[in-house]
């Protein structure tokens, strides 16, 4: 299991107004707006716990995937930062202070992003070493993935470090804590045919997703080769 400070955590407030829905027009955000995402920003490193973790498989048994037939070997993830954020955000709601609520869930979200990037790159770093090629990471319920794949993620990731991870797949596909993110990701010696296009025409979301960029260029898989 990988685990990190929450200092260690790089989001910043673009990120968390692009969650909020003002993409490009982040700019035009008004100078109270401004100052309670900072403040959010602040509470919600004192409330996450960021950890992850990753696995290496055998691509054979995934043949029958279309999305895997192309691989060597699979590399399937999870990152999250636990459940205290969310706990907080729905104390909120039922304070009436919404406004926080929405501004921390954000900043929640943005965090979870950042350490789901930390994750991705310890598995470039493992498969630079053996001599292996990667795509860029691609998650149940986004672009032409569907949510079904959770299963198969969690299928391959039910191990004890997962038990001490915390992560949990309920029946209806969604994980718990809510703040997380599971992916794939292909390895191979060879190029590989790419899930993740990066283009905001390929993807089930292009009319609505925080991560779509200018250039209709998604954020998300163009900004994660760091």
């Amino acid at each position: 299991m990988l685990v990190w400070k929450p200092e260690d955590i790089q989001f910043d407030r673009s990120e968390v107004l692009r969650y909020l829905g003002y993409g490009s027009n982040a700019a035009k955000v008004g100078v109270r707006i401004r100052k309670m995402v900072e403040q959010e920003m602040d509470t919600a490193r004192t409330l996450i716990a960021p950890r992850g973790y990753f696995r290496i498989v055998d691509a054979a048994p995934l043949r029958e995937w279309e999305y895997f037939s192309d691989a060597e070997r699979v590399a399937f993830g999870v990152a999250t930062i636990g459940e205290a954020l969310e706990t907080r955000v729905k104390a909120l709601f039922a304070a009436g202070e919404g406004t926080r609520g929405v501004l921390l869930d954000a900043a929640g979200s943005a965090a979870a992003e950042a350490v789901t990037d930390l994750v991705n790159r310890e598995v470039w770093r493992w498969a630079k070493r053996m001599g292996y090629r990667t795509t860029r990471r691609f998650s149940p319920g986004y672009g032409t993935w569907s949510v079904e794949g959770q299963e198969l993620v969690f299928q391959h990731l039910r191990d004890r470090k997962v038990e001490q991870l915390g992560v949990t797949l309920t029946p209806s596909l969604l994980m718990v804590p809510l703040k997380s993110v599971s992916f794939a990701i292909k390895l191979g010696r060879q190029s590989m045919r790419e899930v993740n296009k990066g283009r905001c025409v390929s993807c089930a979301l292009e009319e609505n997703c925080p991560f779509r960029g200018r250039d209709d260029v998604c954020r998300k898989a163009s900004g994660e080769r760091v």
